[in-house]
């Protein structure tokens, strides 16, 4: 049923921490984990500008939180400890900062109990990828937003050998995503996890 014949996209399944970063349209930024909580936002000051200078206002970016130290990324226990322990009252060591790696952005009028966005993913993904690629690599905003790999694939068995590329390289799986799936606040049948379990 998906149009492989215009390409159906394949994104890495991220394995960190899942976060909302909402820009409003007076430019300030707020971050959410799942659960609802708010961040200290003074610990991700750079991060926040980042966000307020680059992207969409009036948008909530879904994403996930890495954390980098000495330029390195950090595995998920490792990383997600970092920002459990600065969302305890710590801080991040000189050496680390936290890039929030964002796969999908949606108004945030959207952002609602049963809400949804009609805007096609394929749309929402290029938009994304517009504001994101105009960051120079030069500039101290660079690192700290970026965008989610991307493949674009036109048959299953493409789908799966870029799947199976991201096993092989030790990641957890991929997302497939139909073009023109929409958001909604719920379960969707426009994308299909695909990752690795074994029964023992």
């Amino acid at each position: 049923k998906w149009p492989w014949d215009r390409g159906v996209i394949v994104q890495e399944k991220m394995d960190a921490m899942f976060v909302n970063i909402d820009n409003e349209e007076n430019g300030l930024v707020s971050i959410r984990s799942r659960q609802g909580s708010e961040f200290p936002m003074d610990k991700f000051a750079q991060l926040a500008k980042a966000v307020s200078k680059h992207l969409k206002p009036g948008t909530e970016s879904l994403s996930e939180l890495l954390v980098f130290r000495a330029g390195k990324l950090l595995d998920r226990q490792t990383g997600n400890g970092v920002i459990n322990h600065v969302l305890d009252g710590g801080d991040f060591a000189i050496d680390e900062y936290p890039m929030a790696v964002i796969w999908d952005q949606i108004p945030l009028t959207s952002v609602v109990k049963k809400g949804k966005c009609n805007t096609p993913y394929s749309k929402r993904l290029e938009s994304l990828s517009e504001q994101i690629s105009k960051i120079d690599f030069l500039s101290e905003d660079f690192g700290h937003i970026g965008l989610a790999p991307t493949t674009t694939v036109f048959s299953y068995e493409e789908a799966i050998a870029v799947y199976r590329k991201y096993l092989a390289d030790g990641k957890e799986g991929v997302i497939l995503k139909h073009p023109d799936g929409i958001w909604r606040d719920g379960t969707s049948k426009d994308q299909i996890k695909k990752k690795l379990e074994v029964d023992v």
